[in-house]
């Protein structure tokens, strides 16, 4: 299982404070949604966090604690206009980058 997702920040000057997230795919790619694939992300700011595990059966995290938190996490975003080359990096643990 492999998620990432966007939740608004407490400073965000969003109109619309929605959160939004997708899955991502073997190759790293991903698509980010606010209620169903293809309506993308509202303007604004985000903290960036992960869900990442083996599997639905093997819950334990292959990545470090402070991305799962949005109060902990070091990845923050923000959505000004539509991006369709956004990329990020996050540690595995282990010490690999994906």
């Amino acid at each position: 299982i492999r998620m990432v997702r966007l939740q608004p920040t407490t400073d965000s000057d969003a109109v619309i404070r929605k959160g939004a997230g997708g899955s991502i795919n073997d190759d790293g790619s991903f698509e980010l949604y606010t209620r169903r694939p293809g309506d993308g992300v509202h303007a604004g700011k985000y903290a960036v966090t992960f869900a990442f595990y083996k599997g639905a059966m093997d819950q334990k995290s292959l990545i470090p604690a402070k991305y799962a938190n949005a109060a902990t996490t070091p990845l923050h975003l923000d959505v000004k206009e539509d991006i369709d080359d956004l990329v990020l990096e996050i540690e595995l643990t282990g010490n690999q980058t994906r």
